[in-house]
């Protein structure tokens, strides 16, 4: 007799985090007077057009929306409320704007509103300026974001470079505060496994906040999220650094990709200005192709075009009032966003491939990554990262090999490591000494004389570990193993079979009965600091991709 299978599981409804994080705005907004300006640091301004839109901020009393920058702001109501990133900059512009009102001896309040908390040193700052005791202060914990059915991410970019490069904790207890609030809208994990020093802290963390506040989750019968995996970025590097080859990873970028919204310039849409779109599984077009290789990718959206033509032509056999409404209701407006959004992907497909046919050499370029990964003619990869070097190519495309030489090699000869420094610094400007600096101190980019010495969460790997781990977890495809780009069966078609991402690796291994022997006791020598908590894990349970 046949086993039942336990029913499927939905997922769970993410978006409940954008209905709390707007009842909590709405709630802030209405305990100001009206009518009111919002002056929005630029870093908000996508974030906050997934949580409420502009109507909704009218409608509750806002007449105007600035942006913050440099200079005075004088014109506007009565009152005022700053939405703000905590940063020395904000507050100092902040409080430019602020003595430039009194010298105008303009009469206003202010509400000055820190996401996702407040900061001593901003208010410090604000008092050595003057202002201190012009402003009312507050605190928007704006948490999770849902950019799409399965992904949350917090869309905070300064966090690798504060804890990686400036060993700066500041962001640790939002984090481990978005981590309860989770667990008490969707119930405890069943199980928890980290890996990374940070990941670790941060757990611990969210562990103690419950101990103080009381806020478990024990209450629920059933969880909805069964294992949580925190994974520091610096565990696996070298996938951000190599070149992106999915359709996703090319658009974010050559067009840069930001709380899931992506600009379209004019000229890919025929209009005078570009538009703001939203890429997630509501765009049916964008669902099919964000996870191809880009190689596949035209002729899918030929197959597309198509398919759209043919429901188009049905109009030609309508012969009835009710067949036109049949037409109407049931084909003609979810075949006119596709259309849309099919003519907005195809132009974004060309802009790529012109992109990438006139700056650099990208075919040697993935060539280039494909022997450093794998230990192959090393001449011709320092020739090319030389001749890249030069010749002036994109300074990112440059980093991103000098990087993943590091990684992989665990540093840069010091002959070459200053023979490519000298070139860098005249080649692209002596400004960039501090940019070098700072990859440096991330661990990222370091001589091999000098890696013993470099401090912080060791991210530079020297070349035998990195040979561990990948013949361990087996990272690097047999060369005799082609990649079927097209109907891929292994994740390593991300980068044209080349590798295999070792985080995806470790997610895999970590969700098996029947791991790897040895692969626990692997990790704690390869110093990720692997933690795990378990319980009895519930079947079936959803398992979503969060990110910062």
């Amino acid at each position: 007799m046949a086993k039942s299978e336990s029913p499927r599981r939905t997922r769970p409804d993410f978006n409940i985090f954008r209905t709390v994080a707007k009842n909590q705005l709405i709630h802030l907004l209405e305990s100001i007077g009206e009518p009111k300006d919002l002056v929005l640091d630029d870093e908000l301004m996508r974030p906050l057009d997934r949580i409420i839109g502009a109507s909704v901020l009218k409608e509750h009393g806002v007449s105007a929306i600035y942006k913050l920058e440099k200079g005075s702001l004088l014109q506007g109501c009565a009152n005022r409320l700053y939405l703000f990133r905590p940063s020395v900059k904000n507050a100092v512009m902040i409080a430019a704007q602020i003595r430039a009102d009194q010298a105008a001896e303009k009469n206003r309040s202010y509400r000055l509103v820190m996401t996702p908390r407040r900061s001593v040193l901003c208010e410090k700052i604000l008092e050595r300026e003057g202002v201190y005791g012009a402003v009312s202060f507050d605190e928007f914990p704006l948490e999770f974001l849902c950019l799409d059915e399965d992904i949350l991410s917090m869309e905070y970019n300064p966090f690798f470079r504060e804890y990686f490069v400036d060993n700066s904790f500041s962001f640790f207890q939002t984090l481990a505060s978005a981590l309860m609030t989770f667990e008490g809208l969707f119930g405890k994990f069943q199980s928890v496994h980290t890996v990374g020093r940070c990941a670790n802290i941060i757990y611990c963390m969210k562990q103690k906040l419950q101990e103080v506040y009381g806020h478990e989750a024990s209450h629920r019968v059933e969880s909805e999220v069964g294992t949580l995996i925190l994974i520091d970025r610096d565990v696996d590097c070298i996938s951000a650094v190599l070149s992106p080859l999915t359709y996703e990873g090319l658009l974010d970028d050559h067009m840069g990709i930001s709380s899931g919204t992506v600009d379209f310039e004019a000229s890919l849409v025929g209009q005078p200005k570009s538009i703001k779109w939203i890429l997630n599984s509501q765009d049916e077009v964008f669902k099919d192709i964000r996870d191809r290789h880009f190689a596949t990718v035209f002729t899918h959206l030929s197959s597309k075009a198509k398919e759209i033509q043919s429901i188009y032509n049905r109009k030609n056999d309508m012969k009835t009032v009710s067949d036109m409404r049949t037409f109407v209701s049931k084909h003609l407006k979810g075949t006119s966003s596709q259309h849309r959004s099919l003519g907005l992907h195809i132009g974004a497909c060309e802009s790529i491939m012109q992109h990438k046919s006139s700056t650099g050499d990208f075919e040697n370029q993935l060539r280039t990554e494909h022997n450093l990964l794998q230990g192959f003619d090393m001449k011709f990869c320092q020739q090319f990262i030389e001749d890249s070097v030069l010749r002036c190519f994109p300074m990112v495309y440059v980093l991103r090999l000098l990087c993943l030489y590091s990684l992989t090699w665990g540093g840069i000869p010091t002959r070459l490591f200053q023979q490519w420094k000298n070139d860098f610094l005249q080649s692209y400007g002596y400004q960039h000494l501090l940019t070098l600096h700072k990859l440096r101190k991330a661990g990222l980019l370091v001589e091999q004389d000098s890696v013993s010495t470099v401090s912080l969460p060791k991210i530079g790997v020297r070349k035998s570990r990195f040979a561990s781990i990948a013949k361990l977890l087996n990272l690097l495809p047999s060369r005799q193993n082609e990649c079927d780009l097209r109907n891929p069966t292994d994740v390593s078609y991300l980068y044209n079979g080349s590798y295999t991402p070792l985080t995806y690796r470790l997610v895999e291994q970590l969700l098996l009965a029947d791991r790897i022997p040895g692969l626990n006791e692997a990790l704690r020598n390869f110093s990720y600091a692997y933690h795990t908590q378990e319980t009895v894990c519930i079947p079936g349970i959803f398992v979503m991709d969060m990110r910062l």
